[in-house]
């Protein structure tokens, strides 16, 4: 296969093209071990690849003879070209003699060595040609090439983004051809760096470098982040100093023992003056007030009097009798619930003068006719006298039920 390897200096790219020749050789090592293939002969004019210029190159790697011409190595061949657009002409480039470079003439290229690329798979031989940029390579051998591989390094890290393509694609920068492209991150690999000579490896150009606007990102981000964190910790602190600002605490919301409006121990939760009212709470926003939580009240059943004979029992506001022990029937007589403001408590007979009192039913449609209680005082259906507690309150429910203190 005819390998292409593109980036720009510093952005690995011998050094991936080392690590494919490597791997190479490990796998027909192993089948040559399994018998299934013939031992194949690496040749490289990279940079301190070989031994008589570097001694801790891979011993496998000769060096690519002066000629350059892959044409007359033996068959099955592994061959790399490092800065493969050479010239021969070009200062620096001088060891590498002339390559493969664009020429900008049209048809087919009257070197044979290019020529005879198009039937490279007969011999089994692999070439591998690195350069910088794609178009620095004669355009006849872009169109044979089988894989291209371009090597993007970002921030100065030990790593570099790799888009590999199946042909040579003449932006690697294009963001349609990039959609196309097998992306992978690929980290270098240390163990090569001596493996041949780059003056790129521990230069201090290539140390990582974060970029500015990620750097100003990150900064903008953090002190947002502390701005936060002060105005939580802050309201958190006045909260636990000030609880009239700041709100109560778990212990604070809770009425003490004697303190006006507690309830007796041992009462059900209903009848607990600081249970939530306010469960289904909507959160509103209106103009010109801020968000606030809309208080609802709910239609939920309150104690309405307490009688006590042979038994103790309570009356919610509906009539229906409350499931409590005797114990805490007594303890309400004995210690009452204060009185309840939110409650429609009607006018009883004996608060009403006289003349209202005797007033005929006729007055009030629908109206059954007056109940005479005890005492001999006249009262209608919804009327009561019965007191509850110490407090004297008119409850006002059970006329006709028979129930009184």
């Amino acid at each position: 296969m005819l390998y292409l390897i593109t980036g720009q200096p510093g952005n690995g790219k011998t050094l991936r093209a080392m690590a494919l020749m490597r791997d190479e050789y490990e796998r027909n090592q192993a089948a040559v071990k399994a018998g299934k293939e013939q031992p194949r002969r690496f040749f490289s004019n990279v940079k301190g690849a070989t031994l008589d210029e570097n001694p801790k190159a891979f011993p496998w790697v000769e060096r690519l003879p002066d000629h350059n011409d892959w044409t007359q190595l033996p068959d099955s061949a592994y061959v790399q070209y490092d800065e493969a657009h050479s010239d021969g002409k070009t200062p620096g480039l001088e060891r590498y003699g002339k390559l493969f470079p664009s020429t900008g003439k049209p048809g087919e290229s009257e070197d044979q060595r290019i020529r005879a690329m198009s039937t490279h798979r007969h011999r089994g031989v692999d070439i591998v040609l690195i350069t910088q940029w794609p178009s620095k390579i004669h355009h006849q051998v872009r169109t044979l090439v089988g894989k291209h591989i371009h090597m993007n390094r970002a921030m100065g890290i030990a790593a570099a983004g790799t888009f590999t393509w199946t042909r040579v694609q003449t932006d690697p920068y294009d963001e349609k051809g990039r959609e196309a492209a097998d992306e992978e991150i690929w980290s270098y690999d240390k163990t090569l760096y001596d493996r041949y000579i780059s003056a790129t490896h521990h230069t201090a150009a290539y140390k990582f470098k974060m970029p500015k606007k990620i750097k100003n990102g990150l900064i903008t981000g953090t002190i947002i982040m502390a701005m936060i964190a002060a105005v939580f910790t802050y309201n958190g602190w006045w909260g636990a100093m000030l609880p009239g600002l700041g709100g109560q605490g778990a212990g604070q919301a809770q009425a003490q023992p004697g303190e006006a409006g507690a309830a007796p121990p041992g009462l059900p939760p209903m009848f607990q003056p600081n249970a939530p009212n306010n469960a289904d709470a909507i959160e509103v926003l209106m103009p010109g007030y801020g968000a606030y939580s809309e208080l609802r009240t709910t239609p939920t059943p309150t104690l309405a009097g307490c009688v006590r004979g042979r038994t103790c029992r309570c009356f919610n506001t509906d009539g229906l009798q409350i499931d409590m022990t005797r114990q805490q029937c007594e303890r309400l007589l004995a210690d009452p619930l204060p009185f309840n403001v939110y409650h429609p408590y009607r006018e009883t007979a004996r608060e009403r003068p006289e003349s209202l009192a005797r007033a005929p039913s006729a007055a009030i449609p629908d109206q059954p006719p007056a109940t005479t209680l005890r005492g001999g005082s006249a009262a209608r259906y919804g009327d009561v006298h019965t007191d509850y507690g110490d407090y004297g309150i008119s409850t006002g429910r059970y006329v006709g039920q028979g129930i009184a203190r």
